[in-house]
């Protein structure tokens, strides 16, 4: 058996690296991230995967529209990691997108109170 094509598309390198955009609402990365998607199964990839953390409020309509659009088989995952580990996975992060000086709060989506670590 022989592998067949993929990509990775990875929302920080096309929002922050090729775009140097911050992740914001209507953010332009958000429909060139789906007009990347969309080429990729359109020219019969056999894998595409769109990776990275991505907020249900700003990327949810883009990937709802994308899975409507699909007619072939679509999976969505996600990691349920403690604020704790996330930390230690960025710290070893070759460019790590958290601050290393302590300085790193969180917003709860519930209530919207805050926290630091």
């Amino acid at each position: 058996m022989t592998a067949g094509r993929g990509v990775a598309l990875v929302q920080d390198v096309i929002r922050r690296d090729l775009l140097r955009e911050s992740d914001r609402p209507e953010g332009l990365n958000i429909e060139l991230i789906k007009l990347n998607l969309q080429f990729a199964l359109a020219h019969d990839y056999d894998d595409v995967i769109l990776e990275r953390i991505l907020h249900s409020s700003r990327y949810g309509k883009m990937i709802r529209s994308l899975l409507g659009e699909h007619a072939g088989p679509s999976f969505v995952y996600y990691y349920d990691l403690s604020f704790g580990e996330t930390l230690r996975r960025h710290a070893e992060a070759e460019q790590p997108p958290l601050r290393r000086d302590g300085d790193v709060r969180v917003v709860r989506r519930a209530g919207s109170a805050r926290s630091s670590q």
